[in-house]
């Protein structure tokens, strides 16, 4: 009887001690992504609140073109700024366990959005790198510190774009790797 009750105790102790390391590693890798979206709606927002301050400092001469492209860019940019966000949302939803079959079907659902989000952020990125729009932006790298570089640059870099590349033998492979994209492919890398 007594090796029962103590073998009862083991088992309790033993999950317990399994259940309390899942969910520090969870939380771990919860908090690291989390930090990961923060740093891009960060940049999003700096990016932001540059356009709220040249949109405010337009010389008055051609004013009316220049305002209106302004509020096209402007707009452009908080339509990024909030998919950024619900992209966050949504995939923190994604990555909890799924509790039932009603749940995996919500789940699912989710993942539909988020791929009609990242749709539509890259119709937006493209139509940005396609205007010619070139701020000097403030990036946080990952150790925290600040740099500034020109927001093509970090389309190129984010979009896996080579100019370089630009013309040389057509193949269909090429051609693909020319063509603008937000996620490299793991062949690439």
């Amino acid at each position: 009887m007594l090796l029962f009750f103590a073998g009862v105790i083991t088992g309790c102790v033993i999950t317990t001690i399994i259940t309390i390391v899942y969910s520090v590693r969870k939380a771990a890798a919860f908090k690291k992504l989390l930090t990961e979206h923060l740093d891009n709606l960060v940049k999003l927002g700096e990016e932001y609140e540059k356009l709220q301050k040249s949109n405010s400092t337009v010389p008055s001469s051609s004013i009316k073109d220049t305002a209106k492209n302004l509020r096209v860019l402007e707009s452009k940019l908080s339509r990024l700024q909030e998919i950024g966000q619900r992209m966050m949302v949504l995939s923190i939803g994604i990555q909890q366990p799924s509790k039932n079959q009603t749940h995996s079907l919500y789940k699912n659902s989710l993942i539909q959005e988020i791929k009609e989000l990242e749709k539509e952020r890259d119709a937006l990125i493209e139509e940005l790198w396609e205007s010619g729009f070139n701020p000097d932006i403030t990036v946080i790298n990952g150790d925290g510190s600040k740099e500034r570089i020109p927001l093509r640059k970090l389309l190129e870099e984010a979009l896996g774009v080579n100019n370089k590349d630009d013309k040389k033998e057509g193949t269909k492979d090429q051609d693909k790797k020319n063509h603008l994209k937000l996620v490299k492919d793991d062949e690439e890398s």
